[in-house]
This record gives C-alpha cells, structure tokens and sequence, in this order.
C-alpha cells in the first residue's frame, strides 16, 4: 500500500514483516517451462539463476559407455568431444620393440604403419662381401638375389661360395672329399 502501516519506517516489502505476503516474495525461475519466472527477462536456462540446474547443465561425454551422453546425437568415440580422450586416441606403432601397439595384430615392420621406419628399409645384398646383409639367411653368391651379379659369375663369387666356371653355385668341397675317400680305399 506504500506506508509504513507498523512505525518502523519501513515501507511494505521493505519490511522484513511483509517476507512472506504473496506481494513481495520473489518468485524462482523455473529453469523448464519457457517462462520468465522471476521477472527479469531472461527465460529458463537463459536466466543465471538456472546455470546450475540439471535441466540446463550439458553433460560431458562419456567416451566409453555407448551412450549419447550430451544429446548431441553422436555416441563415444564418433564424438568430437572424445577426440582426445584416452579411449579414442589411437596409439601409434612403436617400429622397434617387438610389440603391436596400435592393435592391429601387426608388429613392428610387420605393419604398414612402419613402413618408411630406418630400422624397416630393407637392405639389398651385397654379392661379394661374404656377409648376408638382406637377412634372408643366404650370404652373397647362395642368394638369389644375388644370380645376375657379376660377381657370382666366371667361379668368383668373392664370397667363397665355391661357384663353378658356368656361375652354377654349389660347394665343390664334398668332390674333392669324395674323391680323396676313393684314393684312400684304393690304397689299401
């Protein structure tokens, strides 16, 4: 009514003895029904007092339940926010410690993932050096890849491996063996 009905200069609302008259309580946002509740003109989650309301607090994303937890329509790992999460961060391959890392059931230069690593390059076989540099288990002349080296050829092979004079490989040790047997029985 505008007076100060008690004498203690305190006018209407402003007196604590009107607290609770319908008149001057403030009334609540009511943070989901599109309304402007308290009067301030700012609507439900647009209204501070509903920042920590559950109908307008976003959840986060759990990257690992299967489940849309923000309603942005994109479950896990196919959403945005997960991109650095640990359960969506596909880890690389490590080319040098006998593991599969990324989970590919591939190891190390076994995976395509290593395929430009130094220690994946190939190395190609040196025909005259009396070393098997490719790591295929056959050494200079007794590798194939080795046939059409010169090296391996006119029964030089510059390795040992005994090639004849027709660039055939073979060891031609067990002949002489045999044939210093057969001197041996003869002998006797």
């Amino acid at each position: 009514n505008g007076s100060d009905d008690d004498g203690d200069t305190l006018v209407d609302c402003d007196d604590p003895d009107c607290d609770n008259d319908i008149h001057c309580v403030t009334p609540t946002e009511d943070c989901a029904n599109g309304s402007d509740d308290d009067g301030d003109t700012l609507v439900d989650c647009d209204d501070p007092d509903c920042d920590n309301d559950i109908h307008c607090v976003t959840p986060t994303e759990d990257c690992a339940n299967g489940s849309d937890d923000d309603g942005d329509t994109l479950v896990d790992c196919d959403d945005p926010d997960c991109d650095n999460d640990i359960h969506c961060v596909t880890p690389t391959e490590d080319c040098a410690n006998g593991s599969d890392d990324d989970g590919d059931t591939l190891v190390d230069c076994d995976d395509p993932d290593c395929s430009g690593a130094a220690n994946c390059q190939q190395t190609q076989e040196n025909c005259s050096n009396g070393s098997d540099d490719d790591a295929d288990g056959f050494t200079d002349c007794n590798d194939s890849d080795c046939q059409q080296d010169p090296a391996c050829s006119g029964g030089n092979d510059g390795g040992g491996c005994g090639c004849g004079s027709s660039g055939e490989r073979g060891n031609t040790g067990g002949l002489g063996l045999l044939l210093g047997l057969w001197l041996t029985i003869r002998r006797r």
